[in-house]
């Protein structure tokens, strides 16, 4: 095929490739994506991260990163891995961002 090294476009064609080939369900085709994710990372020299995303930091008042530190804090005890509390908090910042662009709400 010609291939001398990896690159994202790579990843792309082969998971086209595979599905058209193995039709999965969606656990696979969720483990697929993430390990060309994980190549494309490596490849681009990005730190892995579980989820990726496109959303911009919110920066909220010291209350709520006082609050979030807690969140976070409390999972962390909890036996939370790192990935998932940093997942669960962004999800909040999500929550709260939403609040303020689409409700109105001050924070």
């Amino acid at each position: 095929n010609g291939l001398t090294k990896y690159d994202p476009e790579v990843g792309d064609s082969y998971y086209g490739w595979y599905i058209r080939k193995h039709p999965i369900g969606k656990n696979r085709t969720v483990a697929l994506l993430c390990v060309i994710r994980r190549l494309n990372d490596f490849y681009l020299d990005i730190e892995y991260k579980a989820q990726h995303s496109n959303h911009k930091v919110l920066e909220l008042s010291d209350d709520y990163e006082t609050a979030i530190m807690a969140f976070m804090k409390y999972y962390h005890e909890k036996g939370n891995k790192e990935n998932t509390i940093f997942s669960k908090s962004q999800k909040v910042r999500s929550f709260l961002s939403f609040c303020t662009e689409s409700l109105g709400v001050r924070l």
